[in-house]
């Protein structure tokens, strides 16, 4: 026969209360994890702008750049700029049927559709520029701007000559 032994009513309280402490341990601990790794990405910082790209996620061929590059020049909204230089160039591509352009697809897919072509080398460094800027937590200047839109453009000039 196993002998139980009587516990006295504090014994009983301090076991008791170790179960809830390790609870609202366990607890705490579930509550810093949702916080962390599933509400803060959904969150807005609160200097950051409301953006307006839901407008342009739907079909990048059917959108007007050079109104939207004009629009985010006048306010100096330069990363802005150039997401719409990117954007602008994967129309481009998929004008001359370089890609096959569709929402759901990554950069990489992209590059590789262009495989075997002299210009992936170059979508591989404006892509890079792009992505370095558009997802960098930095402001860009005027001036890196310009630099940029240069590459942009002779990238396009040469989505316009590519055989």
């Amino acid at each position: 026969d196993v002998e139980i032994p009587e516990l006295t009513g504090i014994e009983i309280f301090a076991v008791i209360m170790r179960y809830v402490l390790i609870a609202a341990i366990v607890g705490l601990v579930v509550w810093v994890i949702y916080r962390t790794w599933y509400l803060a990405p959904r969150r807005k910082k609160e200097d950051e702008p409301e953006e307006e790209f839901i407008e342009y996620e739907e079909d990048i061929t059917q959108l007007d750049f050079e109104h939207w590059l004009a629009d985010a020049l006048s306010k100096k909204d330069f990363k802005k700029a150039v997401r719409l230089q990117f954007l602008n160039s994967l129309k481009l591509l998929a004008e001359y049927g370089l890609i096959n352009w569709k929402m759901n697809k990554t950069n990489y897919d992209y590059y590789f559709e262009l495989g075997g072509r002299k210009l992936q080398p170059q979508f591989m460094d404006v892509t890079n520029t792009f992505e370095y800027i558009w997802y960098g937590d930095f402001p860009i200047s005027k001036e890196r701007y310009d630099e940029v839109a240069e590459e942009f453009t002779a990238f396009n000039t040469n989505i316009e000559t590519d055989e």
